[in-house]
């Protein structure tokens, strides 16, 4: 699935710096090169970690109403 490419593009990044470079430039076009399609609407947004700068990502914000099971 979607999942596994992303993840297989994610290990030949962390090896292939021209990659690296294309996914931090252009990520849509880097991705739909690797036959990965996202849902209409979506965008992505690649960032780097480094030695120096560690991004810590957080999930979507679950609405309150949603997180009790609709109480």
């Amino acid at each position: 699935g979607m999942r596994g490419s992303f993840g297989q593009l994610v290990q030949r990044a962390t090896e292939d710096p021209a990659l690296r470079q294309r996914l931090l430039a252009s990520p849509q076009q880097t991705l739909t090169e690797a036959g990965i399609t996202l849902p209409a609407g979506i965008e992505i947004e690649i960032v780097e970690n480094t030695d120096k700068v560690i991004h810590l990502v957080l999930p979507p914000l679950v609405e309150a109403g949603e997180s009790k099971g609709g109480e």
